[in-house]
């Protein structure tokens, strides 16, 4: 029985066991590499001793078909090819044809010509001979030894790189997980990724929970540590923000699982003391109070706005509830009937237009009575006669889409209008909307439809269709501000 337990390693941090087995000499050419390294995945030395002794076992095997297909090679390939060179001809062989094995143990073929016999002769006893190859070794990509000493930079620039390449963040997503990752590798001074273990993640957590608010503003020039210090005694980052910022490192590290950077996640069950503030206070709706202010004609009205975007985004968002970057980026193609109902069609069918993730998200909302009476159809058609594309020409894309500018100006207008409570936004209307038909028994699977919130259940949400318009028309008309309080 082999030694097994001098060939069991532990890693200091993440106490994941491995196998470690030196090739030996004569085969490192055919494999490549000069040492096998395994995770056994277990932190359990019983399991672990198992694993390894199946590692051992199959690597011996490994071995010896490696030794008796170089023989064979030998005694024949080998052999044949050079008593073929050698051999008395005609005058120019004029091309000589063999295989050699590459180092991840594949075979490749190679052709050799050239104007002399004798120097074809030379090069293919050259190519031919054992392991003394003048070939390129072209190692392959991430090898094992390369991804052993993989940063954790390179790990993250990867990731970002995956996401923006399948479009599955956008660039404001994009920037933000790269900032927060940013922030673990400051901490942790850029580590190889599989040494980050328990110890890390305890370290990057007392960071987090002293780490100030916006601290390369307050605090410019200073490393993360340095940020800390100088804040301490201060209120750090929102408990939410922790959580978030735990959330993502998390998320990077089960990709990295995934595609092979490390063995396991060491970040999967860092968690935070205390409670979070609830969802439903994170962001307010708007009262009766605050709605009359908003649509007081002293400040709403064309003239006053300037900007037609901003008369027609202020009652979109009251009476379809639906986000504000979802109504900035509409074109008119996008308002239509169906069987008498007029409708705004949400979608992302341009290349244009992005919808927030879920399944739910696109949908057809029923246009409400209230906004064809203030003439929003009226617009609508105007805009097609003048040969314009989009419900709004007068926004233009930023970063985060088309509503950047929209947004800017609704902080700005409402707190002219003296609507200044924190956590009261634009997307209050929403809150607004949502609240006021749950709290009118609207039905919910009808409301969620209309505000783009996935129908989880498998009898709606696999097997039914989407509602029709009118079908949802009804619930919508619910939604009016006689009786809002």
């Amino acid at each position: 029985m082999p030694q097994i337990f001098s060939h069991l390693q532990r890693h200091t941090s993440s106490g994941i066991f491995y196998f470690r087995l030196t090739v030996p000499e004569r085969l490192r050419f055919a494999m490549g590499k000069r040492e096998i390294k395994q995770s056994l995945r277990t932190g359990l030395r019983s399991e672990a001793v198992l694993a390894a002794m199946r590692c051992y076992l199959k690597a011996q095997e490994l071995f010896q078909q490696l030794e008796d297909t170089m023989t064979e090679r030998r005694k024949t390939t080998i052999e044949e090819e050079l008593a073929a060179i050698s051999s008395p001809g005609n005058g120019h062989i004029g091309l000589i044809t063999g295989t050699m094995k590459k180092p991840d143990g594949t075979e490749v073929t190679f052709n050799i010509e050239r104007e002399d016999a004798a120097e074809e002769a030379q090069i293919a006893a050259q190519l031919l001979g054992a392991g003394n190859s003048t070939l390129p070794q072209q190692q392959p990509q991430d090898t094992a030894q390369e991804l052993e000493n993989i940063k954790l930079s390179k790990v993250i620039k990867k990731c970002v790189q995956e996401h923006r390449r399948l479009d599955a963040w956008t660039e404001k997503t994009a920037e933000e997980n790269q900032g927060i990752f940013q922030i673990v590798v400051d901490i942790l001074r850029n580590p190889p990724i599989e040494t980050i273990g328990r110890k890390e993640v305890q370290t990057v957590k007392q960071v987090f929970l002293g780490l100030p608010p916006n601290y390369k503003k307050i605090y410019p020039g200073k490393t993360v540590g340095q940020a800390v210090t100088a804040h301490k005694g201060k209120a750090p980052i929102a408990l939410t923000t922790m959580k978030k910022y735990a959330r993502r490192t998390s998320y990077l590290f089960s990709w990295a699982v995934d595609n092979n950077y490390c063995f396991n996640n060491p970040f999967a069950e860092m968690s935070f003391p205390g409670k979070s503030t609830p969802a439903h206070k994170q962001r307010k709706r708007f009262n009766r109070t605050d709605i009359d202010k908003l649509l007081d004609p002293e400040h709403f009205n064309l003239h006053s706005l300037r900007k037609t975007y901003s008369y027609w985004l202020l009652l979109l968002g009251l009476y379809t509830g639906a986000r504000i970057n979802e109504l900035c980026q509409l074109h008119l193609e996008d308002i239509y009937e169906v069987d008498g109902i007029f409708i705004i069609d949400i979608n992302e069918d341009t290349p244009d237009k992005r919808l927030k993730l879920g399944d739910g998200n696109a949908r057809l909302i029923p246009i409400h009575p209230k906004l064809i009476e203030h003439g929003f159809l009226d617009y609508a058609k105007k805009l097609r006669k003048q040969k314009t594309k989009r419900l709004f020409p007068e926004l233009k894309k930023g970063r985060d889409g088309y509503g950047q500018t929209a947004s800017k100006w609704f902080t700005r207008y409402r707190k002219t209008c003296g609507v200044v409570e924190k956590g009261k936004t634009f997307h209050s209307f929403r809150h607004t909307l949502i609240d006021e038909l749950k709290q009118r028994n609207a039905e919910m699977s009808k409301l969620k439809a209309i505000v783009g919130h996935t129908d989880t259940s498998i009898t709606g949400g696999r097997y039914g269709k989407p509602y029709r318009p009118d079908v949802l028309y009804p619930i919508v008309c619910m939604f009016n501000l006689e009786g809002m309080k």
